[in-house]
């Protein structure tokens, strides 16, 4: 009877030690998930303020470009005064037509600068929509897989349970049966 009850308590450590290692990997599994999220966090920051940084340089752009049309718009006036004056004096008029071409010039470098700057900031969202896809789907995935661990989890509470209850009804059968 003593061998029973050793062999029986034997095999109920032995059970506990088991469900303590599957317990202990369960949380070191937690743990890295959780740092996981921790750097998926830290580069979702590090999007936001790019697309903060994005857009800031876009409305800057969009500045210079009410600038530069403004300045068009200037340019074209001085042109139209400068061929109003054409009847009184041509060598005003090439001065204004010299002015008016280094304008122009300035104006093309600028807008290719700008078309430049565009490209560039397409790139970039291009580049910070394909990270944030893959980040969408690495927190798919670790969503599936803190699920399935739950599951797993419920499913070890629910035999530790009905381990528990049989362990107290034999505990139980033997003191009602010693008694």
């Amino acid at each position: 009877m003593d061998e029973e009850m050793n062999r029986n308590m034997q095999f109920i450590l032995e059970q506990q030690a088991h469900f303590a290692a599957n317990q202990q990997k369960h949380e070191e599994y937690l743990q890295r998930h959780g740092e996981r999220i921790l750097e998926l966090e830290a580069a979702q920051v590090q999007l936001t303020q790019s697309q903060a940084q994005v857009n800031q340089v876009m409305a800057h752009l969009g500045d210079a470009l009410v600038e530069l049309s403004e300045a068009q718009t200037r340019a074209d006036a001085r042109m139209a005064e400068a061929q109003a004056r054409t009847a009184k004096a041509q060598a005003r008029n090439e001065e204004a037509q010299a002015r008016t071409a280094e304008a122009q010039a300035r104006n093309e470098e600028a807008q290719a600068r700008n078309e430049e700057a565009r490209a560039r900031n397409e790139d970039f969202q291009a580049r910070l929509a394909q990270a944030q896809m893959r980040a969408d789907a690495k927190v798919d995935t670790f969503d599936r897989k803190m699920e399935q661990l739950s599951e797993r989890m419920a499913e070890t509470d629910e035999r530790l349970n009905n381990l528990i209850l049989v362990v107290e009804r034999y505990i139980s059968g033997r003191a009602n049966g010693n008694a």
